[in-house]
């Protein structure tokens, strides 16, 4: 159902954008690059519809371009590299306050999707006290979503846990499985990979 709604989403952006331009097969199709932070589940759709070859029936030929974090991704967006993404909402609230000229077109995902692991002898929420825990950057939605799980649960960020930056999916489970960090956020099919390797899931 969510996938279902995603798509739909993304085709009537990707179609207003085309407004106006004739779709015919003789009409050289529009260029756009899209960045997108993360090679997850949920934006495996965008691909689908690349290799479909529903942006050229729009108009539009598409490059999507693969740059590690929303922080990066934003950054990359402000100076005119990337001129549409798909971010997270903390990623473009910052860079709003931050004074960027940056929109915020649309939220494919209503909910909290991320599973948060740990190493096996964390086994309660008081046991990450004083724990170290991996994001993919610090400002990123991992971050966020970290920071609002265990504020939740009565943990108070900075103090009593540390948060930093070591990368993507890969690397995070690398660190985690040899105990480097303690705890990180996941999300299909990476929270798979995580059960795997006989992580924690909370």
């Amino acid at each position: 159902m969510i996938m279902k709604f995603f798509f739909r989403l993304i085709l009537s952006l990707l179609c207003i954008l085309a407004i106006g331009r004739s779709t015919s097969h003789a009409q050289k199709l529009e260029k756009l690059v899209i960045g997108y932070p993360a090679p997850v589940a949920s934006l495996g759709i965008i691909d689908v519809m690349r290799k479909a070859g529903l942006f050229k029936k729009n108009g539009l030929d598409v490059d999507l371009v693969y740059i590690q974090g929303s922080p990066i991704l934003t950054t990359a967006m402000v100076s005119g590299q990337v001129p549409l993404s798909f971010l997270s909402g903390a990623a473009i609230v910052a860079s709003a306050v931050g004074g960027a000229d940056t929109v915020y077109l649309a939220c494919g995902i209503n909910t909290l999707y991320w599973r948060f692991f740990t190493t096996p002898n964390i086994k309660t929420i008081a046991d990450l006290k004083g724990k170290t825990l991996g994001v993919t950057t610090v400002g990123s939605q991992e971050d966020s979503v970290v920071r609002f799980i265990l504020r939740d649960r009565g943990l108070i960020p900075d103090r009593d846990f540390a948060v930093v930056a070591v990368g993507g999916a890969p690397t995070r489970l690398a660190a985690l499985s040899k105990g480097v960090i303690q705890g990180s956020t996941f999300i299909p099919p990476q929270d798979i990979a995580a059960e795997r390797l006989g992580l924690n899931p909370f």
